[in-house]
C-alpha cells in the first residue's frame, strides 16, 4: 500500500513541477466556485513549503462557496430522454452557524426515488478547527463507515497531530500518523510521519525545518526510518538578500555519507526588487552546468519591459521566447481629472513579482470593497481589503513571502461591480 501511495505522491509532484516550469506561458480562469473540502488539504510537501508554516498549509475547512459569497446547499443533475428531464444524482451540503461544511451527501436517482450512495460528514472544535473528517458508504439501507481522519490543535490552532483510520468491521483501525512541531513563531519545525503495524506506531519519514530571523525557511530536510536509526534522504537550502528576495534555491541528495549536489536555482533583483534574472543549472560531473534562464526588464514606473527565455546549448545561451509589452499613462477625458466614473482594478506591478507586488483599483461612488487572493485551484489565499470605502484611487501591497511560486488571481468587488487577474509569484 505505502508503495503505491508513494507512486501517486511522485506523480502528483512531477506534475507540479512540470506546471511550474511553464508557469509564465500558461493562462488559468479562476473557478466559478470556491471549493475547500479535505481534499485541498495541502501536505507538507516541497511546492507548498517554501517560506510557509503548517498553519497556512494545512487548513481543514469545508465550504462551497460562491464567488457572490453564498453557500452552496444542493447540486442537481438531470438527463434528458428525448421528452422529459429526469433525475440522474444529486448532491447535498449542510453547514453549521459559522458556515463550516458538516455533511457532504451524494444520492443516486432509482427511477422512483434518491438512494444514498455516500456520505462525508465533518465535526469542528470551538475554534473552528475541523477535527474530524469520516467517510460512510451506503450499503445495504444502512451506513457504513469506511474512512476516518482525526485531528488536534495546540492553543494557537497549529495542527499538531493528524489521525488515518480505516474501519475493519467492528472497529477503527490505526493506518498513518503525522505529527507536526513549532517554535515560538508558530514556524513548522517537524512533521513526522508514523505508520502503525499492527501493534504499534512505527516511524516511516520526517520533515525538520528551518528558518532565519525573518521566519524565511532556509532549510528543508527530509529523512527515513532505516532500521531503527533517521538516514538522510535530500535536502532543500534556500538564501535571502536583506530585502527577504529569495536568491537562491538549493537541492541535494544524501549519497550515505555525504551531500551531493544536484539542481540550483539562482535569482536576482534591481534596486526596486524586480526580479531581473533566473538561472536553472544541475551538477554535472563536480561543477554547475548552465540549464535555463528568463531574464526581465523594467521601465522607470517598475512595469515589465520584456520577458526573455533562454536555453543553455553547446556552451552558449540560445534566444527561445521572449514577450514584450508597452504602456501608456491614464489619462482623463473629463475636464475635471478628479470625478471617477467607473470601477476599475489595475494590473498589478510589478508582475512577475516577489515577493511583493502593488495592486491599485478606482471607484466611483462610496461602497463596501472586497478584493482577495485565490491561488489556480481557486482556493481563497488572503483577504486584502474588506470594508468600506469612499470615491477614489487606491492602492494596496500584497506581500507573498510566505507563499508559494505559482499563478494567483486577485479579485475585486464592489456592489455589482466584479473583475479578476492574475499575478504570477516567482521566487
Amino acid at each position: 500500500m505505502k508503495s503505491i501511495l508513494t507512486i501517486i505522491v511522485l506523480t502528483l509532484l512531477s506534475s507540479f513541477l512540470a506546471f511550474s516550469q511553464d508557469r509564465n506561458q500558461i493562462e488559468v480562469s479562476p473557478k466559478k466556485f470556491i471549493f475547500q473540502n479535505h481534499n485541498t488539504i495541502l501536505k507538507s510537501d516541497k511546492s507548498t513549503l517554501d517560506g510557509i508554516t503548517i498553519k497556512d498549509v494545512r487548513t481543514n475547512s469545508n465550504k462551497i462557496l460562491l464567488d457572490n459569497g453564498f453557500l452552496l446547499i444542493e447540486s442537481l443533475y438531470k438527463t434528458w430522454d428525448a421528452s422529459t428531464w429526469v433525475n440522474y444524482e444529486k448532491y447535498s451540503y449542510t453547514y453549521d452557524v459559522n458556515n463550516n461544511q458538516t455533511e457532504y451527501l451524494y444520492q443516486t436517482w432509482d427511477g422512483s426515488t434518491w438512494v444514498n450512495y455516500e456520505k462525508y460528514s465533518y465535526t469542528y472544535d470551538a475554534n473552528n478547527n475541523q477535527t474530524e473528517w469520516l467517510y460512510q458508504k451506503w450499503i445495504s439501507s444502512a451506513w457504513v463507515n469506511t474512512l476516518k481522519y482525526s485531528y488536534t490543535y495546540d492553543v494557537n490552532n497549529n495542527q499538531t497531530e493528524e489521525l488515518w483510520q480505516s474501519w475493519a468491521y467492528s472497529v477503527w483501525e490505526n493506518w498513518n500518523k503525522y505529527l507536526s512541531t513549532y517554535d515560538v513563531n508558530n514556524n513548522q519545525t517537524e512533521y513526522l510521519c508514523q505508520s502503525w503495524d499492527g501493534s504499534a506506531w512505527v516511524n516511516y519519514y520526517k520533515y525538520s525545518y528551518i528558518y532565519d530571523v525573518n521566519y524565511n525557511l532556509t532549510e528543508w530536510l527530509t529523512q527515513e526510518w532505516i532500521d531503527s536509526a533517521w538516514v538522510n534522504s535530500y535536502k532543500e537550502s534556500y538564501t535571502y538578500d536583506v530585502n527577504n528576495n529569495h536568491t537562491e534555491y538549493l537541492y541535494q541528495s544524501w549519497d550515505g555519507s555525504i551531500w551531493v549536489n544536484y539542481h540550483k536555482y539562482s535569482y536576482i533583483y534591481d534596486v526596486n526588487n524586480n526580479l531581473t534574472e533566473f538561472l536553472g543549472q544541475y551538477w554535472v560531473s563536480s561543477a554547475w552546468v548552465n540549464n535555463d534562464k528568463y531574464s526581465y526588464t523594467y521601465d522607470l514606473n517598475n512595469n515589465q519591459k520584456e520577458w526573455l527565455y533562454q536555453k543553455w546549448i553547446s556552451s552558449t545561451w540560445l534566444n527561445s521566447l521572449k514577450y514584450s509589452y508597452t504602456y501608456v499613462p491614464v489619462t482623463s477625458i473629463d475636464e475635471n481629472s478628479n470625478v471617477i466614473h467607473f470601477f476599475h482594478l489595475s494590473n498589478n506591478y510589478p508582475n512577475p513579482f516577489n515577493p511583493s507586488t502593488m495592486i491599485s483599483f478606482e471607484i466611483p461612488k462610496q461602497s463596501n470593497v472586497l478584493m482577495k487572493v485565490y491561488d489556480v485551484l481557486g482556493n481563497e489565499v488572503e483577504t486584502l481589503v474588506n470594508e468600506e470605502k469612499t470615491e477614489g484611487n487606491y492602492e494596496i501591497s500584497w506581500n507573498a513571502a510566505n507563499r508559494s511560486s505559482g499563478i494567483y488571481f486577485y479579485r475585486l468587488q464592489s456592489g455589482s461591480f466584479v473583475q479578476t487577474r492574475k499575478m504570477i509569484l516567482l521566487k
